[in-house]
């Protein structure tokens, strides 16, 4: 009962993906003729050969149908699904083995972390659209995509069970994306416009190899922070420090930044202060969310004091922000939220 539990967890959402979204493609009318010819003529259906006709019958060349099939609508939602099935269905083999498992505990954990990893996909699809029709710039939706996804996805974790493995299956969702981002970063072929369009979304260049550098370290900051940290006041504190703090710094120094500090020619008092505001607000919403602190001066002034000192950890750069900045947040929070 429990192997056909995870093989059909595995197999489920590609199946049905693949099965709803091919009659919504353009070529599914031509498609579906033919189906339709071979089952009544006796003869083997092969819908790569449909697919390849129907294309062709576009005025298509064999090498730009091939990629059209290959970057079709189906098959990214197989490709997509299958960065968050894989590690699930992994987990929840582990998790089914266990004769102590809690089913409703698990179905609850295993509808989230799919919720989570569609709300994600969401979100920075809206994002990237939003850049594509110049209604963003790149520098805006790259940051905007720094500072939400984090404490969304942390905002999120209320409603997972309290079971003990809750938190190996939304560590599932970081680890889907770090997986992403990876391939983002190593793929060199042009025709892979997924990921050439993550790694444009994440990297301040385009170049697909600086997706490896923050956008890697953040997602794994993120994965850190879930499998270890599980709702803890240093995982909260971390991200929040890290995402909404250093990438509101970047949006208000780019536009109100211009006195800068003295020692540095890239940082500005603005971006400082929206750093400390932005962390502040994010930590304490999260914290007060979570049940992890009381909203009290008390917790308020020392939210707002980590704020400060994270702020300074960014502005005088000991290295990348990505990892200095939450190791700074979390060891803080260690200390005044002691448990």
């Amino acid at each position: 009962m429990k192997i056909f539990i995870f093989v059909f967890v595995l197999a489920l959402v590609p199946n049905l993906a693949d099965s709803f979204l091919h009659r919504t493609l353009p070529w599914a009318p031509l498609v579906q003729q033919e189906r339709l010819h071979h089952i009544r003529g006796g003869a083997s259906f092969d819908p790569y050969t449909s697919r390849h006709v129907a294309l062709s019958a576009k005025g298509k060349s064999a090498t730009d149908v091939d990629a059209d099939i290959d970057d079709s609508l189906p098959v990214r939602v197989v490709k997509k699904s299958l960065f968050i099935v894989a590690p699930v269905g992994v987990v929840s083999l582990f998790l089914l083995s266990n004769p102590s498992i809690s089913y409703p505990a698990y179905l609850q954990d295993l509808s989230l972390t799919v919720s989570c990893a569609v709300l994600a996909t969401i979100w920075l699809k809206i994002i990237t659209k939003l850049a594509s029709s110049s209604l963003l710039s790149s520098s805006d939706a790259r940051k905007i995509i720094h500072t939400g996804s984090g404490p969304l996805f942390l905002a999120l974790w209320p409603f997972f069970s309290d079971s003990q493995y809750a938190q190996l299956l939304a560590a599932c969702v970081p680890l889907a994306n770090l997986a992403k981002v990876y391939l983002a970063g190593t793929s060199s072929s042009k025709s892979d416009s997924e990921s050439q369009s993550l790694a444009a979304a994440v990297s301040r260049s385009g170049q697909a190899s600086e997706a490896l550098g923050g956008p890697f370290i953040y997602t794994l900051v993120l994965l850190v922070c879930t499998g270890v940290f599980w709702r803890s006041a240093p995982a909260v504190i971390a991200v929040s420090q890290m995402a909404a703090g250093d990438g509101v710094a970047d949006l208000a120094g780019r536009r109100w930044g211009a006195a800068k500090w003295p020692f540095s020619e890239s940082k500005s008092y603005a971006g400082s202060l929206a750093f400390v505001l932005a962390a502040w607000a994010t930590s304490s919403g999260l914290m007060w969310w979570m049940g992890l602190a009381e909203a009290t001066p008390e917790s308020a002034l020392a939210l707002l004091g980590i704020s400060v000192v994270c702020s300074a950890v960014e502005l005088i750069e000991l290295g990348d922000d990505n990892w200095t900045v939450p190791i700074a947040g979390a060891a803080m929070a260690s200390f005044l939220f002691a448990s």
